[in-house]
């Protein structure tokens, strides 16, 4: 049986176990979803963390609060909106 250490690396972005997707990779597609869902403006940060199953807030944030990182995370969906480059 993993220890709670291994379990909290992997729920904290550490390395996943085989088959399963990183911590990012569940924030990324919790993102996508839910901005497609609610849209940028109505899909706040702690819904993503709660959705991919991160902690949000605190010094243990996977995913940061503000708009800034909803941008990030938004700009990580489709990096060339529009075929802009």
């Amino acid at each position: 049986m993993p220890s709670k250490r291994a379990n909290a690396a992997t729920s904290q972005g550490g390395q996943a176990a085989a088959g399963e997707p990183t911590a990012r990779e569940r924030i990324l597609t919790a993102a996508g979803q839910l901005f497609a869902e609610r849209g940028f403006d109505r899909t706040p940060t702690a819904r993503i963390a709660a959705k991919a199953g991160v902690p949000h807030g605190g010094h243990r944030a996977l995913v940061p609060h503000g708009y800034r990182a909803r941008r990030t995370l938004h700009g990580a969906q489709d990096p060339d909106p529009g075929g802009l480059r």
